[in-house]
């Protein structure tokens, strides 16, 4: 999963069914992530660190454990990673 999202993230965007909007950022939703252990989040770290400038990677709907870990490690502060709170 992370090759794939990184190669969509550094793609030029254009697909039909591809998750980059206007703003050149790539979008995931999570809703449906049950589970992720660390190495796991490691991964998710590392697709955004993959982001071209100005790009960055947007997870929807990442469940609140796992938005916790993110954050007291401090990889919710990511240049390149953006946590949408207001996602459920």
């Amino acid at each position: 999963m992370a090759g794939a999202l990184i190669a969509e993230l550094n793609s030029d965007g254009t697909g039909s069914a591809d998750g980059h909007r206007p703003d050149g950022d790539l979008h995931v939703d999570l809703r449906g992530l049950e589970f992720v252990d660390v190495a796991g989040i490691r991964r998710i770290v590392r697709v955004a660190d993959s982001a071209p400038e100005k790009r960055r990677l947007v997870l929807h709907g990442l469940p609140p454990t796992i938005r916790r870990v993110m954050s007291i490690v401090g990889w919710a502060d990511h240049p390149k990673l953006v946590i949408d709170e207001a996602s459920p």
